[in-house]
């Protein structure tokens, strides 16, 4: 998704001799959905606007 977010045509290369995530989760949103939360921004559009302002904040010129 970051890929075409970013307009990066290159190839991605996993190592798969590194763990794939963390040995333990921790984080769980499940109580907080059972309450009723549900997020505002969803996945692609928060990275969307994340890559924006890092380019705005990152600027060379």
């Amino acid at each position: 998704m970051m890929a075409d977010i970013t307009g990066y045509l290159g190839r991605i290369v996993w190592d798969t001799s590194k763990p794939g995530g963390t040995p333990r989760k921790v984080m769980d949103n499940g109580t907080i959905r059972a309450l009723g939360w549900r997020p505002q921004t969803d996945l692609r559009a928060g990275l969307e606007t994340l890559y924006t302002w890092f380019l705005r904040t990152n600027a060379t010129g």
